[in-house]
């Protein structure tokens, strides 16, 4: 398994120990949600622009999309309101938070 896969997955699972607290109404929750969303269908989107498998689609599509639209169903049954447009910022922030801890650990890995 990747790094950024994992170091991905642990921020997850700290959002979603706070949607378990939350009852799945805090605002960084939801958004969260809403990001792993886009999440999945960036990586799906850039194997379909590349013509080509491209990394972390298997697990976008396998995985990521299929628990995240779960997710967002049950949240709409509980009749959580949906996250403020404003969280979408928290894609790029969660992207590049990823990636820049990722390469951190390959970089301290190497030594």
């Amino acid at each position: 398994m990747s790094r950024g896969v994992k170091v991905m997955g642990g921020l997850m699972v700290v959002l979603a120990g706070v949607g378990m607290v939350s009852g799945g109404r805090h605002p960084l929750f939801r958004a969260a949600v809403r990001a792993n969303l886009a999440h999945a269908l960036w990586h799906i989107g850039a194997t379909a622009a590349l013509g080509r498998k491209t990394p972390g689609v298997w697990t976008a599509a396998g995985l990521v999309l299929p628990a995240t639209l779960l997710s967002e169903r049950a949240l709409d049954r509980a009749e959580v309101p949906p996250p403020p447009a404003s969280s979408v910022a928290l894609f790029p922030a969660a992207l590049v938070t990823a990636h820049t801890l990722a390469w951190a650990w390959g970089r301290t890995a190497k030594r």
